[in-house]
């Protein structure tokens, strides 16, 4: 099945972006002040080619989200307190996210590491046939997330190929699945979890992001599966 095809099956056209790495310097994408830069990925949704190298971010953590830089954000009154409670009176209020500090720093250590294999900058742009990309990312509502879990883990007996993981909206894009690309095999990951970056994003949205080989795997076993069967054909009406 061709990739127009089967963004028609399950309604994303539009909705599928190539995440691609180079080293190609051109003008960097900028947020406008006060937004999250996770936000930018509206205007890819709606057609745009964007383009970030690391700099122009609206959010300390956002470069370390995306891969640009390892280690922990510097924030006023260090990242632990900010993501638990808190420094105290004049240091940002905390996220509450985790119990401690402690654990808040654990989370990031924890993550992949140096997952941009040398690359400087990340163009995300609308998905076309043909896109030398890495990652493909979509944003789907939970019966096209259903859909693609299960088309993704068609030829697999794994039941943990797909992980949600608890961490930035950013880190959930880009660096969880790019350090899945270290893996013998990358496993998918449910994006736009945390409470932070969703209310910038449709509310019955999340984003599912694969390796751009697996993608190619599904298309390749798209006219095989479930989509011919009764039940997925009760699910299609309602997309």
């Amino acid at each position: 099945m061709t990739a127009d095809k089967l963004l028609n099956e399950l309604k994303l056209e539009g909705k599928a972006l190539s995440v691609m790495l180079t080293n190609t310097e051109t003008t960097p994408s900028r947020p406008r002040n006060g937004l999250c830069t996770l936000s930018l990925l509206n205007r890819a949704l709606n057609g745009e080619t964007l383009m970030f190298d690391g700099q122009y971010l609206s959010c300390p953590g956002a470069a370390r989200g995306m891969g640009f830089c390892d280690g922990v954000p510097k924030i006023k009154g260090g990242f632990g307190h900010f993501i638990s409670y808190g420094a105290g009176e004049n240091f940002p209020v905390g996220e509450r996210v985790k119990k401690n500090p402690e654990i808040g720093e654990d989370m990031l250590h924890r993550q992949p590491q140096d997952v941009l294999d040398g690359y400087k900058c990340i163009t995300v742009k609308p998905y076309e046939a043909g896109d030398d990309a890495a990652l493909v990312s979509f944003c789907a509502n939970p019966d096209q997330l259903s859909g693609l879990i299960q088309l993704f883990s068609y030829r697999t007996g794994a039941y943990d190929n797909v992980i949600a993981p608890l961490c930035s909206g950013c880190a959930s894009i880009f660096r969880i699945p790019l350090g899945e690309l270290q893996r013998e095999t990358p496993r998918a990951v449910i994006g736009n979890v945390d409470a932070l970056s969703r209310p910038h994003f449709d509310k019955g949205t999340f984003f599912f992001t694969i390796a751009a080989k697996a993608f190619g795997e599904m298309l390749e076993d798209a006219d095989t599966c479930f989509f011919t069967t009764f039940n997925w054909k009760g699910i299609k009406e309602r997309l």
